[in-house]
């Protein structure tokens, strides 16, 4: 009886996760192409930096590159470890940072839309790796290592299918855009209907408070130089992002230091 009740509650939270990326993606394609501003690429500080265009822009990616080697150093010692937790997921979220660092700095050398392919390949890397982590924490380690191969492939799908249209002249960024946003909107929704680990929430809470200050600064690009004369606000939404993904580092520094080492 109580297994049974269990079940059912599982399927019911289960539902209302469901649900809401059925209605969400029914919703994105009800709305049509989304077409990419045509000023995407027009970035208020273009100063030169060591001898690179937009040196700010791209020297803030040093961050990504750093977060990134350490989150890939815990997660790996995990494996080693041989820890009973869901490692994949973040082995995942932060290779996809490190790659941020080289494809976000790629981009910003040369703006175009080619260019931007990389960054979104390395960025869709990243929120697949953090969505399974957090389906990892809050569900089920065994789901989450089965959605990220899914997750992955669908976000490598969106760019390319981005970069097609604007090559045809119909440029649509919706699903894109859709997979990028998802997240934002069912991991709180984890966190409210799933028990969740002890200190998990206030880490994602920071990170959420973080990322949305880096989409804040991104929308106020030129609003920030003006204001400041020294930096843009794309420069600190790449200071904001960085502080976001390294808001899990602590969950992997803890873990690592509480596994007990087993040799073969």
């Amino acid at each position: 009886m109580h297994s049974s009740k269990l079940q059912r509650t599982f399927s019911r939270r289960a539902g209302v996760v469901v649900g809401t990326i059925v209605m969400a993606c029914l919703a994105m394609g009800w709305l049509g192409p989304i077409a990419q501003p045509l000023d995407y690429h027009e970035f208020a500080d273009r100063r030169m930096w060591l001898g690179m265009v937009n040196g700010l822009n791209v020297m803030s990616n040093a961050g990504f590159l750093i977060v990134g080697l350490i989150g890939l150093a815990y997660a790996l010692r995990l494996w080693r470890q041989r820890a009973n937790a869901s490692v994949l997921p973040y082995t995942v979220m932060y290779l996809g940072v490190v790659l941020t660092a080289f494809g976000s700095g790629y981009y910003h050398l040369a703006p175009d839309n080619e260019s931007l392919v990389w960054d979104r390949l390395a960025m869709i890397t990243v929120f697949a790796g953090f969505t399974c982590s957090a389906v990892g924490e809050l569900v089920s380690r065994r789901l989450a290592d089965g959605l990220l191969t899914p997750l992955l492939v669908a976000g490598a799908a969106s760019v390319w299918y981005w970069i097609y249209t604007e090559r045809v002249g119909v440029g649509d960024v919706r699903w894109y855009v859709l997979l990028q946003f998802l997240p934002m909107v069912v991991v709180p929704m984890l966190l409210v209907l799933y028990p969740r680990p002890a200190r998990y929430a206030r880490y994602l809470v920071m990170m959420f408070v973080f990322y949305s200050t880096s989409k804040l600064f991104e929308f106020l690009d030129a609003q920030v130089y003006a204001w400041l004369g020294v930096v843009s606000g794309h420069t600190l939404k790449h200071l904001a992002a960085t502080a976001a993904v390294a808001c899990l580092l602590p969950i992997l520094h803890a873990r690592h230091y509480s596994v007990p080492r087993r040799y073969p």
